[in-house]
């Protein structure tokens, strides 16, 4: 029986086969280092956190989760929370995710057209006002309400 010396394509098969799983165990290794790992260590921190306080982790960061947890101790469950109207895009003028970190709390939101009669009809007993650099307007938010404060920025303003 004769041997017969490999081809050159069955070697380059090889070689590239090698070539293959040598990149796939660089980009395994990489991913696991770079972004895996991180990624579960975060995870598993937060894993005996309640679901609205990971879930404003990861969306929108600890700054933003540390106020909505604010709110979630300085307003009561039964009350009303009036946000600022639709006109920046943010978390705090959206009332379904605010609804969601926020819940049960009765949410609504002011009209871009009708600020200032908003803020002014927003007197009831269980009325409290979102405080964001840009709303209320602090002097008339100030007349009906007192502002507690989380940061120079934002706050609540709550019945007096």
């Amino acid at each position: 029986m004769l041997m017969t010396r490999p081809t050159w394509a069955a070697s380059f098969r090889v070689v590239l086969a090698a070539g293959t799983l040598l990149a796939v165990a660089i980009q395994t290794r990489v991913s696991w280092s770079s972004y895996l790992r991180p990624v579960a260590a975060t995870v598993w921190q937060l894993r005996a956190l309640p679901t609205w306080e990971r879930t404003a982790i990861i969306l929108h960061g600890e700054e933003i989760a540390g106020f909505l947890g604010f709110l979630r101790e300085t307003v009561p469950e039964d009350a009303r929370i009036i946000l600022p109207p639709r006109m920046r895009g943010t978390l705090f003028e959206h009332i379904g995710m605010m609804q969601y970190f926020l819940g049960p709390r009765d949410i609504h939101n002011c009209g871009p057209n009708e600020i200032e009669a908003c803020v002014q009809r927003a007197t009831g007993e269980n009325t409290y006002i979102l405080a964001v650099d840009y709303f209320p307007p602090r002097d008339l938010a100030s007349e009906t309400r007192r502002l507690i404060s989380y940061n120079d920025d934002w706050g609540v303003f709550a019945p007096p």
